[in-house]
């Protein structure tokens, strides 16, 4: 079975596939957003699940899922993030996929990714949007005049009542999936 990992952290990355490899998993790597879609796209027909960092650079890994569920909606996902995330955060992202922190050993890493590959059936098939507004807490939603400060909002996705959609800072400005400024 094959696994993308998409983190830019390499030394990270490189311990990771090396784990799983070592469990007998074909690792494909990506280091940024366009490098995982390349690789995405090139061998989609083979990938089996994708780990992906919730914090990179220009984006953030539920924007690379939401592009990736375009094309298969079912796709497993696992989040890895090495910052401490809040509750809020977490629930959405256990709601939506799995998440394991960092670091992890390979034993929690394996049965997390068992896991996101066994329930991946159990998703539900939303047209392949990734995040509605009923997969948010209450405090993850609202208008756009509600939008929280930026850096309350960093680490988490935002779904816009008014646009209905989610989004993301950036680092400089709140963007929708396909990277346009909202």
């Amino acid at each position: 079975m094959t696994v993308l990992l998409v983190d830019n952290d390499l030394i990270y990355a490189k311990i990771t596939a090396k784990m799983l490899r070592h469990s007998g998993w074909r690792v494909l790597t990506a280091e940024t957003y366009q490098s995982a879609i390349i690789t995405y796209q090139e061998y989609s027909g083979d990938i089996s699940a994708v780990i992906l960092d919730v914090c990179l650079p220009n984006s953030h890994g539920t924007v690379i899922l939401e592009e990736f569920r375009h094309c298969r909606k079912q796709l497993p996902c696992l989040f890895v993030s090495g910052y401490l995330l809040d509750k809020t955060t977490l629930d959405c992202l256990n709601n939506i996929t799995g998440f394991v922190q960092k670091p992890h050993s390979q034993r929690e890493l394996e049965q997390k990714l068992q896991d996101v590959i066994n329930g991946a059936a159990k998703l539900p098939n939303d047209g392949g949007l990734l995040m509605t507004a009923d997969k948010f807490p209450e405090s993850m939603k609202g208008t756009t005049e509600q939008r929280p400060d930026a850096v309350d909002a960093w680490f988490g996705p935002w779904f816009d009542l008014t646009l209905q959609k989610p989004i993301w800072w950036n680092g400089s400005a709140w963007v929708d999936a396909s990277g346009n400024i909202v």
